[in-house]
């Protein structure tokens, strides 16, 4: 108790003795196990795929809709929105760090409480940013008027967007704190789907007005569906003493997370700042970090799942030392996703983007360093978590600031002396990897023991052994694309990075880690039993993860295997049986499935009333996961027994 006390307390006290490095021997694994970390980062993946096709759907229906003058107001104006989250001083992140320890102590009253407060404090100040908003459109209306003039009018839209936006955000990070990375799913799913009906109508029928009119009614429907699945409302609360400890613990994670974005485009804008050619260089480089984008975008998917369990085991045990091995485990999960998305970037995607974009291909040789450098940097994300969730994040906003003037010097020196875009690109990449080894000796490493140490090196080094293999033998100079080479090289750049996988995951220990003996041994159980279709699960309820053969025995209709058209019984089915595998621990109804299953299947339709090539093979794709989705529905409300005749009307 008094350990706990301490945690939540926000003092780190005695935990930071190096004789409490090594509680315990066994391999630690996040509290809800690593079956249910998988299944969330299915689901994070699954609809990040989902939202950006509907977000390309949607940016292109806002581009027949508006003006290029018009878009430029609203992307002006979505730069005002974004910089609200600023606004509340880090209160949200302290709060969502203090629940995430709550959850491993079990005392969360105190946690609640701090929810409260950080949305008091939410509330208060996206209202005065608000304010701000609306003064700074009467001052561009001027005698012409609010109304008349498009800015003004904009800002007077945001300044109410602001609020519904902030607490929607906040819910959102809460719900990530509490591991509901099936409901946050389905809430960025909606909220896609909704921004592209709403939005793209308003602003199809009535412009800009329209589109501010959509994107309201967007956020209110968001808002609403996280009512119907049962998320409460916070209450206004007020506690100095307690706002100034929540925001003396958010305000460095949110300083951090500032400093590590200027960071990340530091190189961006030392090359706008101090090129000779800053446009044309600036444009060719932006070709290397659509790749480098991507690979981030995957760790940065990958950390926001894992985060909430760093800080929920430190307040169950108390002890950095579990943590940093966790931590260190989880990063070898990240090091081999990063290393096969880096594989792929310099050998397929360097050649495709050069046969695609012939007027880019100087910004490609950067890729060489780029590539290497973005994965050091997403190597470092558990250390920075780990940091923060032992509470130690005053020490993650040091390095990165550290960091940041590093790389500022080194990428002045690089232009400085004529080295232009390659020159930067190598610059930043010796800043991450320098970034990475900074944060490694600062967070984890002093915590492991020789064992958990050599492991932590030989596994990393086995899994980014691929992505050196991949920069010799890439070809960033090249004039065309020539698919008999790129796919030598690419067989055999991922032939290497499957050895490396496999090494890892045979020495590892990552079967049993992942439970995936026990699963295919109770699959091949159940599937001796007699009555197949009679067999019942042993557990139904939110949160437990079946087997295969436990959900086909429940969820496929009768003969399932002889009715219905070739793809449903070969195809649609049993992939919608690994979907709902996926869905069923998450506690997602039949019902909003269902409605997600339709709004795809409007989508699907708009991409096709657009009528180009791309539109229509995007719509194609649309309409194939419309009929995925509608088997889902039907195997959801079986696995459930919520199957009802207001669910078949619905799904007719």
């Amino acid at each position: 108790m008094i350990a706990e006390q301490r945690v939540i307390g926000g003092s780190i006290g005695t935990t930071d003795n190096p004789k409490s490095k090594i509680q315990n021997p066994k391999s630690p694994a996040p509290l809800t196990g690593w079956r249910r970390l998988a299944a969330d980062m299915a689901a994070v993946g699954g609809s990040t795929i989902v939202c950006q096709a509907l977000g390309v759907v949607t940016s292109l229906v806002l581009r027949a809709a508006l003006s290029p003058v018009q878009m430029g107001v609203w992307q002006g104006l979505k730069v005002a929105l974004s910089y609200a989250n600023y606004a509340n001083l880090g209160v949200s992140k302290g709060a969502a760090r203090e629940l995430a320890i709550a959850t491993g102590t079990g005392q969360l009253d105190r946690a609640r409480r701090g929810l409260n407060l950080a949305f008091t404090v939410n509330t208060l100040t996206s209202l005065a940013y608000g304010a701000a908003l609306i003064g700074a459109a009467l001052w561009l209306g001027g005698e012409s008027g609010v109304l008349e003039n498009a800015w003004s009018l904009g800002l007077v839209a945001m300044a109410v967007l602001v609020v519904l936006q902030r607490h929607l955000t906040f819910h959102v990070t809460i719900l990530r704190c509490r591991q509901a990375f099936g409901l946050t799913s389905w809430v960025s799913i909606s909220e896609g789907v909704l921004t592209l009906l709403l939005a793209g109508i308003g602003a199809w029928r009535w412009g800009l007005p329209g589109l501010y009119g959509g994107t309201l009614l967007t956020m209110a429907g968001t808002l609403t569906f996280l009512r119907w699945h049962g998320v409460r409302p916070f209450r206004l609360d007020w506690q100095w003493v307690e706002i100034k400890r929540l925001v003396s613990i958010g305000g460095p994670i949110l300083l951090g997370g500032v400093a590590l974005g200027v960071f990340q485009s530091l190189d961006k804008l030392m090359l706008l700042s101090f090129s000779r050619e800053r446009a044309f260089e600036l444009g060719c480089y932006s070709t290397s970090l659509l790749i480098t984008a991507q690979i981030y975008g995957l760790a940065n998917m990958f950390a926001m799942v894992v985060s909430p369990r760093y800080a929920e085991l430190f307040g169950r045990t108390g002890s950095p030392g579990d943590v940093a091995r966790l931590a260190a485990r989880a990063s070898e999960l990240l090091g081999a996703a990063t290393s096969l998305a880096a594989v792929v970037g310099l050998v397929v995607a360097v050649p495709a983007l050069a046969a695609l974009l012939p007027d880019y291909r100087p910004g490609l040789p950067p890729a060489v360093w780029l590539v290497p450098g973005i994965v050091m940097l997403a190597l470092s994300l558990p250390l920075s978590q780990f940091l923060v969730a032992v509470c130690r994040e005053r020490v993650a906003l040091a390095v990165s600031v550290l960091a940041l003037v590093g790389a500022a010097a080194g990428d002045y020196a690089a232009l400085a002396l004529g080295f232009g875009m390659l020159g930067v690109a190598a610059s930043t990449a010796i800043a991450y990897a320098v970034y990475f080894i900074l944060m490694l000796s600062f967070s984890i490493w002093p915590r492991l023991d020789g064992t958990t140490r050599r492991r932590y090196v030989w596994t990393h080094a086995v899994l980014l052994a691929p992505v050196g293999l991949a920069v010799c033998l890439g070809d960033v100079h090249t004039q065309r694309l020539e698919l008999g080479s790129v796919a030598v090289l690419g067989l055999l750049a991922l032939s290497a990075w499957s050895v490396a996988a496999l090494l890892v995951w045979r020495r590892g220990g990552w079967s049993a880690e992942l439970g995936l003996a026990s699963i295919l041994k109770r699959d091949k159980g159940t599937r001796r039993q007699g009555d197949k279709e009679n067999a019942e699960p042993a557990i139904i309820q939110r949160g437990w993860l079946p087997t295969l053969a436990e959900l086909e025995a429940r969820c496929q209709k009768p003969n399932h295997r002889r009715t219905g058209n070739w793809m449903a019984r070969r195809i649609s089915r049993p992939l919608a049986l690994r979907v709902t595998w996926l869905i069923a621990p998450t506690g997602v109804s039949a019902h909003a499935v269902t409605c997600i299953a339709l709004a795809v299947a409007l989508a699907s339709g708009a991409c096709f009333a657009t009528g180009g090539v791309g539109a229509c093979l995007l719509g194609t794709f649309l309409f194939q996961l419309w009929y995925l989705l509608d088997h889902v529905d039907g195997q959801i409300a079986r696995w459930r027994g919520s199957a009802s005749l207001d669910g078949i009307q619905l799904d007719y």
